[in-house]
């Protein structure tokens, strides 16, 4: 039971450092962060399936086993799910340069190319 949360950490440490060395190096290929955040989708969905089954109180240990506090749980599930799907189509978007970041990064560096010429 403890593999799941100590796997996701290690990836996410993973990810972490990832992101760090993007503020050295651009890149648009973010492949640790595209295993974290779709490993996390994936965890939940296994956990959202659990919810009316009796692995219920083997995931969830720790709370009381009554429809309100499954209710609860699939509601933040679903919620999580919610961002992850978001975190993961942004990834692909920021992997295909189509991010507006990119964008306003490629704008920026026109104008700076103007402007040196200008002078």
């Amino acid at each position: 039971m403890a593999l799941i949360p100590v796997a996701l950490m290690f990836i996410a440490s993973l990810a972490i450092i990832e992101q760090i060395k993007l503020f050295g190096h651009h890149t648009n290929q973010l492949i640790y962060s595209k295993v974290f955040f779709t490993s996390q989708l994936i965890v939940n969905i296994i956990l959202m399936v659990s919810i009316p089954t009796s692995l219920f109180t083997f995931f969830y240990q720790f709370i009381q086993n009554t429809g309100s506090n499954r209710l609860v749980v699939l509601i933040l599930l679903l919620l999580s799910s919610s961002i992850l799907l978001i975190v993961n189509k942004r990834l692909g978007l920021i992997a295909t340069n189509h991010d507006k970041y990119y964008a306003r990064l490629t704008a920026y560096q026109s104008v700076l190319k103007n402007n040196k010429e200008m002078k």
